[in-house]
């Protein structure tokens, strides 16, 4: 496909519709490369490459990439949640919680479990015990008896003391 201002739509499209299948995946990540060297502005196109470099275990390629989608469309949930993520990977604690509390705040149910748990386990490392506790509690609600959450707030609250982790 040529690289005309109108073919964006449809290269995003194609490329959706190739990720789809195993065989069309390397398909897929040409044209999203493709779409990001003429659209510099697609922050599908970058959120996309930086999924595939997650994927393959490039957690700098997926940081750099998941960073320039969440410029390019800050109030993009997907984008920032992607961040979170390879912040993570990489041991950016500041940045993943930003990342995530960005998304929690743009979408309030956007945080998937995964990210719930690292956000929660995040301010638990970092002494934000409450934020910590809030996270975990919210993982119950949509996990009901989650063995790592549960052991989290009781450990929590073993460490606090009577009336510490509620």
């Amino acid at each position: 496909l040529s690289s005309k201002a109108g073919d964006e739509t449809a290269m995003l499209g194609l490329a959706r519709v190739l990720s789809q299948r195993r065989e069309g995946r390397t398909q897929a990540r040409k044209l999203y490369e493709q779409v990001v060297s003429s659209h510099p502005s697609s922050a599908e196109g970058y959120l996309r490459l930086a999924e595939f470099a997650m994927e393959a275990d490039d957690a700098p390629e997926a940081y750099r990439l998941a960073a320039q989608a969440a410029k390019v469309a800050p109030r993009d949930v997907a984008a920032q949640l992607c961040l979170g993520r390879a912040s993570l990977k990489l041991g950016r604690a500041d940045e993943a919680s930003r990342a995530f509390e960005q998304a929690a705040v743009l979408q309030p149910t956007a945080l998937d479990v995964p990210s719930m748990i690292a956000l929660a386990s995040l301010y638990r490392k970092t002494g934000r015990e409450q934020e910590a506790i809030k996270f975990y509690k919210r993982v119950l609600d949509v996990r009901p008896g989650d063995y790592e959450c549960t052991l989290s707030l009781a450990q929590l609250h073993a460490e606090r003391g009577p009336g510490g982790a509620s």
